[in-house]
């Protein structure tokens, strides 16, 4: 008997929905406000995570890996620019 598994290559970059965002955020939002969404999705069907690789104030941002829902963190007045 042989037993193949078939493990999917990642031959699909994630494809988003505007390759382009910016959202402010105002002084006296309150922790945790709805900043901006981002949205993909992978040709192969496979889940798309979300996470932040790095941020000029650590913290300022919060990224729900499953939503892609960016929410405030603890600066003011937060200049945020998303590219894809």
């Amino acid at each position: 008997m042989l037993i193949i598994d078939i493990i999917n290559a990642n031959d699909h970059a994630p494809e988003f929905e505007s390759m382009i965002g910016s959202a402010t955020v105002e002084e006296e939002v309150p922790v945790g406000t709805l900043v901006m969404v981002v949205r993909a999705w992978d040709a192969d069907r496979d889940l798309v995570t979300y996470e932040i690789i790095s941020q000029s104030v650590p913290g300022a941002l919060k990224i729900q890996s499953n939503t892609g829902k960016y929410n405030y963190g603890i600066n003011p007045v937060l200049k945020m620019v998303h590219t894809g």
